[in-house]
Parts: structure tokens; sequence; C-alpha cells
């Protein structure tokens, strides 16, 4: 599986800066508070500024015992992460590497920044706040209020979204291409003919490998056309993200976005 990890540099803080350390009223008893969480970004600030986040795209982070995820508005990302009492140092951040409009770059570049300055958390009542000591940015997340979560394994997940570098769009009408998990097995159908491959899944990210599928032809060029394209992401596919009951499956340049059934 190609991994795509970022290399950042170093952001030098800049004297005279006016922001704070987040500070909160509840002192978190431990790191493993966090484990099992996800969490929706509500509010950035960034060197003493609020930092507008984009409409319908805000950062995402997620901790499980393997490590911590989420995405950036625009794309997913990964890593590695060490939790104390209060503190927190997040690396080995790799992501994948859609294309999107400028604010959402602008967006991800900051939360990244963020990510791998932070040296503290706070917990306060239902918000999670993410910093660093020296306050030049945080990242304030609140627990997301959608549908209750969804199993990854053993959900039939339909597809809804079909995302390239330029364009996210809905599926081809009169066809409903699924992916169902079973251990370290996929399968389903990818519109018009069945499938079934090996996966391996780890830390918000997957391998899928040894894909096969029947040969039929689709009755129409458009549903052909987007099955190959299904079939293509799922295998360079190098990340997913569960967030309820939605799942995106996103290799390099493209992705899918299913609903669970």
């Amino acid at each position: 599986m190609r991994k795509h990890l970022l290399a950042f540099m170093a952001v030098l803080l800049l004297v005279g800066c006016d922001s704070v350390a987040p500070t909160t009223t509840t002192e978190p008893p431990g790191g493993t508070d966090l484990l099992g969480t996800s969490w929706v970004g509500s509010r950035i600030e960034w060197q003493g500024t609020d930092y507008p986040i984009a409409l319908n795209s805000p950062p995402t982070i997620e901790f499980t015992a393997d490590g911590v995820g989420g995405t950036t508005g625009c794309n997913s990302w990964f890593g590695s992460v060490s939790l104390g009492e209060g503190s927190i140092s997040i690396d080995q951040i790799g992501q994948t590497e859609m294309g999107c409009e400028q604010p959402l770059m602008d967006q991800e570049q900051t939360v990244v920044q963020i990510l791998l300055a932070a040296d503290l958390w706070t917990l306060d009542g239902g918000t999670l706040t993410i910093g660093d000591s020296q306050g030049a940015g945080l990242i304030e997340y609140v627990a997301p209020i959608d549908a209750p979560a969804v199993p990854l394994i053993g959900t039939t997940w339909v597809l809804s979204e079909v995302m390239t570098l330029d364009a996210v769009s809905t599926p081809f009408i009169g066809v409903e291409p699924t992916l169902v998990f079973d251990g370290d097995e996929i399968s389903g159908s990818g519109g018009c003919n069945e499938y079934s491959a090996r996966a391996i899944i780890e830390n918000g990210r997957v391998e899928i490998t040894n894909l096969t599928f029947t040969e039929r032809a689709c009755a129409d060029a458009g549903a052909m056309e987007q099955e190959a394209m299904f079939f293509r992401v799922l295998e360079a596919a190098e990340t997913y993200l569960l967030d309820g009951p939605r799942l995106t499956i996103q290799a390099p340049t493209e992705g899918l976005g299913f609903r669970a059934s």
C-alpha cells in the first residue's frame, strides 16, 4: 500500500502573538478517556485570531487503540498519537492527496500545523480542545450529533458519492454498487458485476488486494464507466473514514462515499 507521508517544516511562532494556550476548569484524568471517541471541529484559532471553518467541511478527529485519524475538511489523515494526563503528541501524519478548492486546502494546512505542534488537550463539558502550550493555535471539537455509529464489519454499504480531484458527484442512476466487510475479506456489487477481494484494515488505513469479479457487460455505458472507476478506487484505496452511517474510501486521486443500508 502506497503511503503518502507529509513532511512539514516546523512552524515558527510569531513574536508578540496575543493568543493564549487553551485552558479549562476540568482537568482530564488521563489520555485513555479519549480512546474510542470521535469529534467534529467547531472552532479553529491560529496565531491569535479565529480561523473560519469551511461550510459543511469541518475537520474531524477520532482516537482508536491503534492511533489517531480524521479529516481536514479536504483529505483523510492518519497518524500515531501519545496521550497523557492533559498531554498529547501527534506525529507520523499521512494523508490522501485529493485536490480541493483553495479555502479547503488552506484549512487543511492550518489543521495539520496545529495538530503537529499540539502538546496539550483539555476536556471541558462537551468540548475537546487540542493545542500547543505556546499559544500558536488550537482546535476545539465537539462530539458529533448525527446518527449512532454503524459497525464497519457486517454492514452493507451502498455507494452514495463518487469523488475525483475536480468534483463530488452522485452515482449513476439505475445501478447500486455495494461494499461489505467480512473479517479480512470484502464483497459486493460494482453495479453490474459481483466482486470479492482481500482487505487489510488498520488505524484508518485500508489495503485491498486480489480483487476478482464477474465479467457481465453493463446495459449502459455510464454504468460501465462507473463500475470501472469503483473497482479502480478499491484496488488503489489507502484510507477509510467511518463517520456514523457514512463510510469514505479514498485512493490518492479518487474516492468513494457510502451510506449504511
